[in-house]
């Protein structure tokens, strides 16, 4: 990877585009060999001689159909009827305007069949209508229970055998309905072939598609595993809606899965659910990169790309027939995927950790979707490209969630031992902090906050160790409180003490407000940090507004005044009053010993200032002389 990252720019990216287009080029090719055989076929006039048929092929028809729109009761004689007829080269195109009768898509379909008679055939019909019934041969040979129904249901692939024949002529008539506005994703073609080659195809495609399923519930029940295992991180959570999204268009795409589990659901709303499925599947691969690198993901970007998915619902919705809808769903996917090649490449080229395994799994899935879309217009299209690539996607997933949770296993060893070592240098100063009068509820508090992070976030964990180290550091440099030290070294107390209050609690701010020029003065130690901390305890911490503290430090001809003021809960005269009562034995440090401090030295205490509900501000001045 480093090696890599030296590379020009223009390297890389010819890299990048190399991989989805590899990809694309195998599972293309792969999909390709598997294609079944044309089978040619035509009206009745054109059938002169019978046709080879090799029993372990499968086949599809192509040539003319007869396609009589409106027409679902088949005329007496079909050789006489005089209707509008028209030839199709595909059952995808049954869908056409001049098809429509009230609010149905309806048709009336025929070809024959010239075969070998030495063996027996079946034929499977795709679940691309709603309702259908099938004559072969004048004999209704198979139909979907709701035909002719106002409750349709989601139909299921039929596999359809033909009876004997003594010539191996098959007249075969469709009668089609399908309601407007109300579409699946499954192939319109028609298989043909030996009745055992097609028994064995079906077979498999169930047993593939319930393969299928259980990959992704296993996906599933891993991610949620590795959800609760890594504190719940958005990670693992965004790749959990990224499978639940595939598994909800893997399922409304397969109409075995359907009609397994879910026999009885209405064509409308299946239609309407797998018609939302590509389009949240792009979403939730946005958001799942966009968790992985939010710093290079601009939010406007996503929410474009997000609105484009509009297209490709109303485009399924009305079955294709605007035209320029066609045109804007082919763009309305590419969006999202140049955005996650873009973001991904940056990535890269910035050495983003996991970013070369992460855009693996990503390329796979654009490869296998953009094969999802050039397949439509094969005999045989693929359904399951996107969970071949999800599949992949996933393996990747778990190697970068198993390499994130050994990283993290590592901080957090490595943190405890600086705390373990920092802990044992507080000990071995104990006296000096005794000295100190430090209130050990601050240290166990802080202790406690960098062991949480050492597991949700090492980054900020290191942060505050150096800050705690710093504060001990300057602690254990007093040797005698009695004495008095530079404003500057009092000032880098109170500067890493508020480093680890702003981590302890992100809600509070603290202000300054210091003159150009700091003045050279020297103080008593430990008379700013007590202050401030009192305010955050007493003040700040106790309202329900964000919190603000504010140092200000005012320097005149003969003395420098300090102001520590907060926007906490305030204090009544009477509160104020017992401010300066000694405390009782074993309580910290208060406001009493620093004003006692200050008087003994320059017969001049602390001033309070406070309004209930509206803050507090204690002020005191140390002469120049």
């Amino acid at each position: 990877m480093h090696k890599m990252s030296k590379l020009p720019l223009s390297v890389k990216l010819s890299s990048f585009l190399a991989f989805p287009i590899l990809i694309f080029a195998v599972l293309y090719f792969a999909l390709f060999s598997f294609q079944p055989k044309e089978f040619s076929f035509g009206i009745h006039d054109d059938i002169t001689s019978e046709s080879y048929i090799d029993p372990n092929t499968l086949y599809y028809f192509t040539g003319a159909i007869e396609c009589y729109p409106k027409v679902i009761v088949p005329p007496l004689r079909f050789d006489y009827y005089d209707g509008a007829m028209k030839v199709l080269s595909s059952l995808d195109e049954i869908r056409q305007d001049d098809c429509i009768n009230g609010e149905n898509y309806i048709a009336t379909i025929r070809f024959f069949v010239d075969a070998p008679t030495d063996v027996a055939y079946s034929m499977i019909f795709p679940a691309e209508f709603c309702e259908y019934i099938i004559f072969i041969n004048g004999v209704p040979t198979a139909y979907t229970e709701t035909f002719r129904s106002e409750h349709p249901v989601y139909p299921s692939p039929q596999v359809i055998d033909f009876p004997q024949t003594e010539d191996g002529m098959y007249s075969v008539i469709i009668y089609i309905i399908t309601p407007v506005g109300a579409s699946n994703s499954s192939n319109g073609t028609i298989l043909f072939g030996s009745s055992s080659e097609i028994h064995r195809f079906a077979e498999g495609r169930q047993n593939g598609s319930i393969v299928a399923l259980a990959l992704i519930i296993v996906t599933i029940i891993f991610c949620l595993i590795q959800l609760f295992s890594m504190q719940k991180e958005k990670i693992v959570g965004s790749f959990i809606f990224l499978t639940l999204t595939l598994l909800v268009q893997f399922i409304m795409s397969d109409s075995i899965i359907i009609m397994k589990f879910f026999r009885h659901m209405p064509f409308e709303i299946g239609t309407l659910i797998a018609s939302l499925g590509i389009p949240l599947y792009m979403i939730a691969l946005m958001y799942h990169e966009y968790c992985f690198f939010p710093s290079l993901f601009r939010r406007k970007f996503f929410y474009a790309a997000c609105i484009l998915q509009i297209i490709p619902i109303i485009n399924s919705l009305t079955l294709g027939r605007v035209e320029i809808f066609n045109v804007l769903m082919y763009a309305s996917f590419f969006v999202p995927y140049a955005l996650c090649i873009f973001v991904i490449l940056q990535a890269y080229t910035k050495s983003y950790p996991y970013s070369f395994l992460f855009s693996l799994g990503l390329f796979e899935c654009i490869a296998a979707g953009t094969l999802e879309l050039v397949s439509v217009k094969m005999p045989l299209k693929t359904s399951h490209s996107y969970l071949a690539g999800f599949i992949t996607f996933a393996i990747i997933e778990m190697i970068i969630l198993a390499k994130r949770y050994a990283t993290q296993h590592d901080s957090e060893l490595f943190y405890s031992e600086e705390l373990n070592r920092t802990i044992e240098a507080m000990q071995a100063s104990e006296n000096a902090f005794l000295n100190a009068q430090m209130k050990p509820h601050f240290l166990y508090n802080t202790l406690n906050t960098i062991a949480d992070l050492c597991v949700t976030d090492p980054a900020k964990a290191k942060k505050l160790i150096e800050s705690l180290k710093e504060f001990c550091s300057l602690i254990l440099s007093i040797d005698n409180m009695d004495k008095t030290v530079p404003l500057t070294q009092e000032m880098e107390l109170v500067t890493a003490y508020t480093d680890i209050e702003k981590e302890r609690f992100p809600n509070i701010s603290f202000y300054t407000d210091f003159p150009i020029r700091m003045p050279k003065i020297d103080m008593p130690p430990l008379i700013l940090q007590p202050l401030i901390e009192n305010a955050i305890k007493h003040g700040v911490r106790k309202s329900n507004n964000p919190g603000v503290i504010t140092l200000r430090v005012r320097d005149s001809l003969d003395e420098v005044t300090f102001y520590i003021s907060d926007n906490g809960t305030g204090m009544t005269q009477e509160t104020m009053e017992k401010l300066f009562e000694q405390p009782k034995e074993n309580k910290s440090i208060g406001v009493y010993n620093i004003d006692k401090r200050l008087k003994n030295l320059y017969k001049k205490g602390l001033a309070v200032d406070s309004t209930p509900n509206l803050g507090t501000c204690v002020s005191f001045t140390i002469p120049k002389s």
